[in-house]
């Protein structure tokens, strides 16, 4: 079974910031439906792996109140 990673998703004006603190790692996305993405494609860079076998799980958190 292959490691979960964790993702946290902040608003912040019209962008997601997405911290994976596993790989000490920031991206962002416009859209939440999109945060997943980001995070795995930011984990595969990070690691040197292919993002299909990088599995996030998503956690957002209360950002700008937007």
């Amino acid at each position: 079974m292959s490691e979960v990673y964790t993702a946290t998703a902040t608003r912040q004006g019209r962008w997601w910031i997405v911290s994976v603190p596993a790989v000490d790692g920031l991206t962002q996305a416009l859209h939440l439906d999109d945060v997943a993405q980001a995070a795995a494609e930011l984990v595969a860079v990070a690691l040197d792996v292919p993002v299909e076998g990088v599995r996030v799980e998503v956690v957002t958190v209360p950002g700008d109140g937007r």
